[in-house]
């Protein structure tokens, strides 16, 4: 598997939304305990790699922040960013009397649909990721199989050392990835996922969409 098959299966796994933050290795173990969104921080330079290329894949590197005092979102100006502004300057015009807190509101409400309905997209081109990730493994293990046929030395190894998967043994996160797939293929995901989100914390997100 490439980088971004990797990081698509490691980011579908865990069935939530994908948040950093600069707040440190002990919130992200106080949100596991409380089994709150997935908060990751501080990668170590391999797994950054990773992320940042299923942040390529699911976003076209467009990561949104927001101000953590009032909550919206900042630059750089993604296409949901402007989505936002949209909204609220749709508001101002059509309902002029509206006071400032509200049309807030509104376009707050209007843009976490957005926001919820991209993430969804994206786990099912994830899941498509899997899907393609899982197959692909087959087809190599078809292949090795018919090579140590053919090496009857590589089979007397191979049957000595009790390697039946002999190609998807070298690599535990493929493996992980087909029996993770084998066991869920009939669920609906989207399930899992929350209908609501919850951006009242005081601290500032980058939110993969």
């Amino acid at each position: 598997m490439n980088n971004i098959q990797q990081a698509g299966y490691y980011y579908y796994r865990k069935s939530t939304i994908l948040f950093f933050t600069n707040n440190g290795e002990k919130e992200y173990n106080n949100l596991i305990k409380k089994q709150q969104y997935l908060a990751w921080v501080d990668l170590p330079q391999h797994q950054k790699n990773l992320f940042e290329s299923v942040a390529l894949f699911c976003s076209k590197n467009q990561i949104v922040q927001f101000d953590k005092y009032t909550k919206r979102p900042l630059k750089p100006q993604t296409p949901l960013f402007l989505y936002f502004r949209v909204v609220e300057e749709k508001l101002k015009k059509d309902y002029p009397k509206l006071k400032q807190s509200q049309i807030f509101q509104i376009a707050e409400k209007k843009w976490k649909n957005e926001l919820i309905f991209r993430i969804k997209e994206q786990f099912i081109k994830i899941h498509q990721i899997l899907e393609l990730c899982y197959y692909n493994d087959i087809t190599e293990y078809k292949k090795a199989n018919i090579e140590l046929e053919n090496s009857h030395y590589e089979k007397k190894v191979a049957q000595k050392e009790q390697k039946s998967l002999p190609l998807l043994k070298k690599n535990t996160l493929t493996r992980q990835c087909a029996a993770y797939y084998n066991q869920n293929q009939s669920k609906n995901h989207l399930q899992q996922i929350p209908n609501n989100l919850n951006f009242t914390s005081t601290q500032q997100y980058q939110v993969i969409y």
